[in-house]
């Protein structure tokens, strides 16, 4: 095992840097529809307040466990450039949390990054794994809690994609989960994108507000300029909380050899 406290670090900040449903805004948005059944907090048949629903988000999976699954996939004329995934695994309170991010490039600015990172938290230290295999390299250091991940619920990143939309909540049955449909793209400086992609346009966004008040899921489309691609790339990325009160979060055989 070789140990780099400056190489690990780096390569965090790297990862955390770029670290959150399609509709045509010009589609005419589904009837407003809220019944009587109570509604997540910062949702009204009036709109979205997205702060308020960020924050119970926050407050929702803050104190329990849960599993955010990432993807993000951008092409440029029909070629896809880069596709990305990002998992993490996390316990109560985000004392311990395993993330691994996975991505294949094709021609795109993020090339240099590694195939795949993995790092596990555990209260006191992180260990981080590049590569797979015989090869990867594996790397210890101590951290202050919460650890590389500052926004473990990415309630940040959920009030700003929600943010930067004139929202439309829709909910057909009981207390089911309500739809949020964005109508209008009103601030594109808000929403969350890559450091290598431009400002975005012709954006849409569909998510899932579940009925205890945390976004289920989301899914940001939009068109953008990306440092080293010439024309225009369609970026994709979809968000899901999943698994939530019963994610196992243990750590990997890797980050216990390294001690």
């Amino acid at each position: 095992m070789r140990r780099s406290h400056a190489v690990a670090t780096l390569c965090l900040l790297t990862v955390l840097a770029g670290c959150g449903g399609l509709l045509d805004d010009r589609a005419t948005p589904e009837p407003v529809e809220l019944g009587n059944a109570s509604v997540p907090p910062g949702i009204t048949a009036d709109g979205v307040d997205a702060s308020t629903l960020a924050a119970n988000h926050d407050a929702v999976l803050g104190s329990t466990s849960y599993t955010v699954r990432v993807s993000e996939v951008i092409t440029s004329n029909g070629t896809v450039r880069r596709n990305a995934t990002r998992d993490r695994w996390v316990a109560p309170g985000a004392d311990r949390y395993l993330f691994r991010r996975v991505q294949r490039t094709n021609g795109f600015p993020t090339s240099s990054l590694a195939p795949v990172l993995t790092y596990w938290y555990d209260g006191t230290a992180v260990t981080q794994r590049i590569g797979t295999g015989a090869d990867a390299r594996v790397d210890r250091f101590p951290t202050e809690p919460p650890g590389p991940l500052r926004d473990p619920t990415s309630h940040r990143g959920v009030a700003r994609v929600l943010d930067a939309f004139e929202l439309r909540p829709n909910r057909t049955l009981g207390d089911g989960p309500v739809r949020l449909t964005g109508v209008r793209f009103s601030d594109p400086e808000s929403a969350p994108t890559p450091s290598f992609v431009g400002p975005p346009r012709n954006a849409s966004l569909r998510a899932v507000v579940d009925g205890r008040g945390y976004v289920r899921s989301y899914r940001f489309a939009y068109d953008a300029d990306a440092s080293g691609v010439s024309g225009t790339v369609r970026v994709v990325r979809r968000v899901r909380f999943v698994a939530v009160g019963t994610t196992t979060v243990e750590a990997p055989a890797w980050a216990d050899e390294a001690r």
